[in-house]
């Protein structure tokens, strides 16, 4: 397990390019055996080159990694984290509130008072945001079909994905090795389920998930980009955003919107964008720039994403996609102590925080009751947060917050299969077979254990011997992977 978390290093605790080498080492060697999963097209319907900068070997330096934490002696686990955290509630240093926080400076309104988490569409993205971390692999499409379908992970949501509607789209970002498919998303059509249960429903449109960072591809370089550039769209001089966001939406963008043309979507159809990590801060920067564009953009589940622009370019969101300065720009979802939605520090930087915040915590007492996705349990709380010091993630300090080295709080998620939101219970049922997620209370409240090094390494190389045999079968796709642009799944 500490070998896998080093896999799913963020940018805030990556040691260094230089470094990435040796963790690459020991990923092939132990338990990431997810990483080689690089050849184009296995799923795709697009396929398409990219050309930006290399990334450089020292940027992220020595100093930096400290200053965040990275290196520091966090000794915790996630379930430790969690436990102090409701020492520090009896303790008083914390008060948990059903109700939301006070709202910041600014903020106030029907948008904020009547704000709540639709926690069927947050369980259905959930679902569709883990299934980016097959990136691609042949059973891909069919297994979202399957977990957003007959397995059940979207019906409560009133939703399903739309038969034949998937569309994959891997790209390159740069002409590296590390920019080579550093990209990946799909999109897909979701049509009305016959589900009559109670709760929240979404309405059906279209949807986009985006991946979070993966080993072995310029992703970190893109994470390390963290200066405030001007935004090209929207009307909006003041407005700053991540750079390595804005970049990465500008390959992604004609290709998403390519995909949702395919398949019936216009812009008056609800567009929904999901992702977990980067992912989810890709998912929260295109939905600004879909929306500057006239498209019908929902606000975004974005799950445990890193800061994304400033203060205005919050406001800028929140008008666009929820109708006015304070209306919901989108659903930003943080759990236990993780340390990434915090990345760039916004008190070293002009970064600002999305509000609101929906911060999630394993336990009882006061809060927001939310259900376990796999057992139905109502073992996990929540509380919404508007800015205030004592909610969310912004109650504790630096050296609190839980980086991947030491704790899973990144990973872990009551909306997600598993309660994960990045490992799969068999990753070549779901990704390679297509048999997709398996269908909620699977597992009956138990997580299977993670693979052993023995597994993990013959899931490597049995990933490894498909792709190569596919590569074998389909030449042209290894010559000319930047050619193909399939309009649907026929030829997957």
């Amino acid at each position: 397990q500490g070998l896998s978390r080093l896999c799913w290093c963020e940018p805030n605790l990556l040691p260094s390019f230089g470094v990435m080498w040796s963790f690459r080492d020991l990923a092939f060697a132990g338990l990431c055996f997810l990483l080689p999963l690089t050849a184009p097209g296995l799923c795709g319907d697009h396929v398409i080159p990219a050309g930006s900068a290399s990334p450089s070997q020292d940027s992220c330096a020595a100093a930096e990694i400290e200053a965040r934490g990275c290196a520091g002696g966090e000794d915790s686990s996630s379930l430790l984290a969690l436990k102090r955290r409701k020492s520090d509630a009896a303790a008083g240093k914390r008060s948990a509130k059903p109700e939301p926080a006070a709202a910041p400076d600014g903020a106030g309104g029907p948008a904020v008072e009547n704000y709540t988490l639709n926690q069927n569409g947050a369980r259905a993205f959930a679902a569709l945001a883990k299934l980016t971390y097959c990136s691609g692999v042949n059973g891909t499409a069919s297994s979202v079909e399957k977990s957003c379908g007959l397995n059940g992970h979207c019906s409560a949501a009133g939703v399903i994905v739309k038969p034949g509607s998937v569309h994959t789209v891997i790209l390159n970002d740069g002409d590296t090795a590390e920019g080579k498919n550093a990209l990946f998303a799909y999109a897909a059509y979701l049509e009305e389920s016959t589900d009559l249960s109670d709760g929240e429903k979404l309405v059906p449109g279209c949807m986009a998930a985006f991946r979070g960072s993966w080993p072995n591809t310029n992703n970190f370089y893109r994470d390390q980009q963290t200066k405030l550039i001007p935004v090209d769209a929207g009307d909006c001089p003041e407005c700053r955003m991540h750079q390595g966001q804005q970049e990465m939406w500008k390959l992604y963008e004609p290709y998403i919107i390519a995909a949702f043309e395919s398949i019936n979507c216009t812009k008056a159809t609800p567009i929904y964008l999901t992702g977990h990590s980067l992912g989810a801060s890709i998912a929260v920067v295109g939905s600004y720039y879909l929306a500057t564009l006239g498209w019908n953009v929902q606000p975004p589940y974005a799950f445990e994403p890193p800061l994304f622009g400033n203060e205005a370019l919050n406001r800028r969101l929140r008008s666009l996609v929820g109708g006015s300065e304070v209306g919901v720009g989108a659903h930003r979802i943080t759990q236990g102590r993780d340390k990434v939605p915090t990345f760039p520090n916004v008190t070293t930087s002009d970064y600002s925080y999305l509000w609101p915040e929906v911060h999630l915590w394993n336990g009882t007492g006061e809060g927001i009751e939310v259900a376990d996705a796999n057992t139905g349990r109502l073992d996990w709380r929540a509380e919404i947060c508007w800015g205030s010091p004592d909610c969310g993630l912004k109650q504790f300090s630096e050296s609190e917050l839980v980086s991947m080295f030491v704790g899973e709080d990144h990973l872990v998620d009551p909306f997600a299969p598993m309660n994960n939101i990045v490992y799969f219970h068999d990753t070549r049922a779901v990704c390679e077979l297509g048999e997709g997620l398996p269908p909620p209370r699977f597992f009956n409240g138990r997580p299977p254990p993670m693979p052993t090094v023995a597994t993990a390494d013959w899931t490597l190389r049995h990933v490894q011997q498909i792709i190569h045999d596919h590569l074998r079968k389909h030449p042209q796709q290894r010559k000319h992977p930047q050619q193909r642009l399939l309009s649907n799944n026929s030829e997957r």
